[in-house]
């Protein structure tokens, strides 16, 4: 079993995580959006990574 502390930080490591999966999915939305990249490969990267990094809308 996990002891707090380590349990503290294995939350705050995850939290960290999905903050970072919405950065890169607002960052991936507004390349698409500037005409960057594909908004179809954007939609591709924002779906991947909300669904490995359980990222709500």
């Amino acid at each position: 079993m996990f002891r707090k502390k380590d349990r503290q930080l294995l939350n705050l490591i995850e939290s960290q995580t999905r903050s970072i999966a919405a950065l890169t999915m607002a960052l991936t939305t507004c390349l698409a959006d500037e005409g960057h990249i594909d908004g179809d490969k954007a939609a591709k990267i924002s779906k991947e990574l909300m669904k490995t990094y359980n990222v709500k809308e």
